[in-house]
């Protein structure tokens, strides 16, 4: 029995297609066929009923199939953990991090630890919370840090930093008061939110009472949230700690009591590498230093 025939017969099962596997394995429909007829000769069974439009598993195939399923997952973790193992020997980190904190808050930081630990390598994925999250899900990445990510049950989570949310208004509203702006987020200002899964916006927008037709979106990039400010009558939900450089924009700070984090998230079936666990505390030690003398 070999672990190739398994997978054409996972595939076939799934897929309800030998036509169908094939494709995914890149091989002729025959070579999928005789592997499949040939497990079922050296199990002495025959695991589909077939007939000329279609096929099923038979009880013995259904069998073989809910355990040769564990068979394939444990096969996957243990995957996982090999390489898992060869990247901290590699001192190799695998980091998925929010694309509106990585130019300015993340990466400056990142370039430092390059310069003070010359033998680390650390490969940054940047990208949406949700997709970070999927990505640790997978194994795609060990840690990934985000902006107040919706928790998880498959993973552990540790905060590196908080601060208030603040309100920023466009350049538009420059000479307005904010008790104005503030009356106008509940009537017919659009807003816009940073990242797509940011928990204590939704927090915001929920105590501020501001209409979910004035979402008018979720950016994850950061310039791009900057120049809607620039040109557009809008307002935008961010962490106090996001930098942006929006110097003739009125910001709120006091107008929620919602606290935003920035947390690193892992696996909970796996423990932090050396490497990820000094890169995280790096980092919380650059942004608290920065928060306190220069301010975000």
């Amino acid at each position: 029995m070999e672990l190739r025939q398994l997978e054409y017969f996972m595939a076939v099962s799934e897929l309800k297609s030998f036509t169908k596997a094939a494709e995914k394995f890149y091989v002729s429909q025959p070579a999928v066929t005789n592997a499949i007829s040939s497990l079922e000769k050296e199990l002495s069974t025959r695991l589909f009923v077939r007939s000329n439009r279609h096929f099923s598993l038979t009880t013995e195939g259904e069998v073989f199939y809910n355990y040769i399923k564990l068979v394939f997952k444990d096969v996957n973790v243990a995957l996982s953990q090999l390489d898992h193992v060869k990247n901290k020997k590699k001192n190799i980190l695998k980091l998925a991090i929010c694309s509106c904190m990585s130019e300015r808050v993340i990466l400056p930081a990142y370039t430092v630890f390059s310069r003070k630990y010359p033998d680390a390598r650390i490969i940054v994925t940047e990208c949406t919370s949700r997709n970070a999250l999927h990505l640790l899900e997978s194994d795609g990445v060990e840690a990934a840090i985000l902006i107040d990510a919706k928790d998880s049950n498959y993973a552990h989570r540790k905060t590196l930093l908080s601060a208030p949310s603040q309100i920023i208004f466009s350049n538009y509203f420059s000479k307005y008061n904010l008790k104005n702006l503030r009356s106008r987020l509940r009537n017919d200002m659009p807003v816009f939110l940073c990242d797509d899964s940011a928990t204590a916006q939704e927090a915001i927008v929920k105590e501020l009472d501001i209409p979910e037709d004035n979402i008018m979106g979720r950016i994850s990039n950061l310039k791009t949230l900057e120049r809607l400010l620039e040109s557009e009558k809008a307002a935008a939900v961010v962490p106090g700690f996001l930098k942006m450089n929006l110097p003739e924009c009125k910001r709120d700070t006091a107008a929620s009591s919602v606290i935003c984090e920035l947390n690193l998230y892992w696996r909970k079936n796996h423990d932090l590498s050396e490497l990820c666990s000094q890169f995280a505390a790096f980092l919380t030690e650059i942004l608290n230093e920065q928060e306190l003398h220069n301010g975000f």
